[in-house]
């Protein structure tokens, strides 16, 4: 499943939007990715994943605040308005076709992006055992839980 909506402001490009996002989709499950538009006031973001994880996602990102301003966004980034979102079958697509005037681009997803994204996502779960071993050695008598720690810091 897709989902597909469009951030619009003042100032959403060269700000880190893309990185943000991209950072962001760890934590709901998904992938993402987000196009800079010929209009410098337009980011065209494509979500794939389940619908539940896209639309948490994407509820995030709309959140708004006291003054109904977005929050959920770059320092910088300065957004008018978050399209709604738009949902299509299938994935993300590895050949993106854009239509830039009266000529077609087509433009290829970087590898290197992929293999990042896949890096933070591995880092993620190793972190999440660390985290279970620690709590289990912290189930172990007092003594030896030291000198573990003891051999794990010398190595």
């Amino acid at each position: 499943m897709r989902g597909i909506f469009v951030i619009q402001g003042e100032r959403v490009q060269e700000v880190g939007y893309r990185p943000y996002l991209q950072e962001l989709s760890i934590n709901y499950n998904v992938d993402v990715i987000a196009r800079n538009e010929l209009n410098r006031n337009i980011v065209s973001v494509e979500v794939s994943g389940a619908k539940k994880d896209i639309t948490g996602f994407y509820a995030f990102l709309t959140e708004r605040g006291g003054n109904s301003h977005y929050i959920n966004k770059p320092r910088a980034a300065r957004v008018d308005v978050i399209s709604g979102l738009t949902f299509a079958k299938g994935k993300l697509r590895d050949i993106v076709i854009l239509k830039q005037g009266n000529k077609l681009i087509f433009e290829q997803l970087s590898k290197g992006i992929r293999y990042q994204l896949d890096t933070i996502k591995y880092q993620k779960n190793i972190f999440s055992y660390q985290k279970k071993i620690s709590e289990n050695i912290a189930k172990l008598p007092a003594e030896l839980a030291r000198e573990i720690k003891k051999f794990a810091a010398a190595t």
